[in-house]
């Protein structure tokens, strides 16, 4: 049975642990809070006292921490995941970071024959807590391959976007472009319906019925309607 990691335990990551425990991995998990690992070990999961300590254990780890300095140290540092882990393991960078940092890694990470896989996810907490985030991977065919197993226990949409590393992290960048501009033009519609005098759920009504409107658009309309 495959042992899987994750590294940062809050909201998404906790979900996503919890996921491959239902998927039927064994996971163990590292967070500096040690409550969050407290958790883990009462959803099933094993909480490990450092990143280096999952390294040990797993065959595939999942970062899932805030910024890309995170993830370097949690990665490449000397109680990081890297120093624990044996060579062909694969660290699966989920976090949201720069392309420059996680080339960074995976450069790091080969010179210890260690393969990443650059993911970042969309989908949030609703989409950690039910496994269908969206994952936007880039990484050589057979790396992805060998962990489709681990990446679907937590996945729904699985897009491999490329083999070179940072092309994932670029998607997803180009992806909150565009759900930036969503938002934008969504509080602007409303703010101008709404000095009109127009009712705000006529506005929601009217846009969520033509062709522009979406999941995104009438959560995001009725939250401020």
């Amino acid at each position: 049975m495959k042992t899987v990691g994750v590294i940062g335990l809050g909201d998404m990551g906790f979900a996503m642990a919890k996921n491959l425990i239902k998927g039927g991995f064994v996971a163990c998990g590292y967070d500096p809070r040690a409550e969050r690992r407290e958790l883990l070990d009462g959803a099933g999961g094993t909480g490990l006292a450092s990143a280096r300590a999952v390294g040990e254990r797993a065959t595939a780890v999942f970062v899932m921490v805030l910024n890309g300095d995170q993830a370097k140290a949690a990665i490449l540092a000397e109680d990081g995941v890297a120093a624990g882990m044996a060579r062909g393991g694969t660290v699966i960078v989920s976090a949201t970071i720069k392309p420059a940092e996680v080339r960074e890694i995976a450069a790091a990470l080969a010179q210890r024959g260690l393969s990443v896989i650059d993911t970042p996810v969309s989908g949030g907490r609703a989409g950690a807590e039910a496994g269908t985030l969206t994952m936007m991977a880039a990484a050589p065919v057979a790396v992805l391959e060998a962990q489709m197993d681990v990446l679907k226990a937590v996945g729904e949409n699985i897009h491999h976007v490329g083999e070179e590393i940072g092309m994932g992290q670029t998607v997803k960048g180009a992806l909150q472009a565009v759900m930036g501009a969503t938002m934008a033009s969504i509080y602007e519609a409303m703010v101008l319906g709404a000095k009109a005098g127009i009712p705000p759920d006529t506005l929601v009504r009217v846009f969520t019925t033509r062709s522009a409107g979406s999941r995104r658009m009438q959560g995001n309309m009725e939250a401020v309607a």
